[in-house]
């Protein structure tokens, strides 16, 4: 009889804490202008901030400090930006992901990402007809699709060594007249569709693939 007591129990205690929800590690908190949202004990990312959306010249810091703990700041998450009204935004060091549709349609001028960054998302800067100059990320191995299309006023991109693939990424840009490509690349995909006014692409590698999509 006690045996069977104490079989009851444990199921009825295995049910309760199987039913019960996980505990997320997800908070979403604002430190100076920046909205953050924890993804684990030590990192965090960049989120759109609906109460005061972002405008001007923004830094996202390498680190924020949150109830008394430090997380790294490693991702920009998706739409985070998308049709702020920024001109400059610093990306730290550390900074591993940018993620799809993160900076469409924003006004940004210019953009550096940083060494640490490995991947940008589809559409990230998708629309931004205020951009300039961009420089890329030596730590990426490719550019995505459509990841600077319709950046009308783009005239100036820097793209390292370590760039082994670009799809159709720079649809539209009609302000490229020149573009220098790394050695390390080894495959394009229709990058520079109705790029009109593109008179110019310099490559001094061996194997690059030329693929009309």
């Amino acid at each position: 009889m006690k045996r069977f007591i104490l079989c009851i129990s444990i199921s009825i205690l295995t049910c309760f804490f199987s039913c019960c929800p996980t505990v997320s590690s997800s908070v979403a908190f604002t430190v100076g202008c920046i909205r953050y949202n924890r993804t684990s004990s030590t990192e965090v990312e960049v989120i759109k901030n609906d109460t005061h959306p972002y405008s001007g010249a923004i830094t996202i810091p390498a680190k924020v400090i949150y109830e008394n703990k430090t997380y790294n700041v490693v991702r920009i998450s998706f739409g985070a930006f998308e049709g702020a009204q920024v001109t400059t935004v610093h990306l730290p060091e550390g900074l591993k992901t940018i993620e799809k549709d993160a900076f469409k349609f924003s006004t940004l001028t210019e953009i550096k990402i940083p060494n640490s960054t490995t991947t940008i998302g589809k559409y990230s800067f998708y629309g931004n007809e205020m951009l300039k100059r961009v420089e890329l990320s030596s730590g990426m191995e490719s550019i995505e699709e459509q990841t600077f299309a319709y950046c009308k006023n783009l005239s100036e991109v820097i793209i390292p060594e370590g760039i082994k693939r670009i799809t159709n990424s720079f649809w539209n840009c009609i302000s490229l007249y020149s573009i220098t490509l790394p050695r390390s690349l080894k495959e394009c995909t229709s990058p520079f569709d109705n790029c009109s006014n593109l008179g110019e692409i310099i490559y001094t590698g061996n194997t690059v693939l030329f693929r009309k999509k």
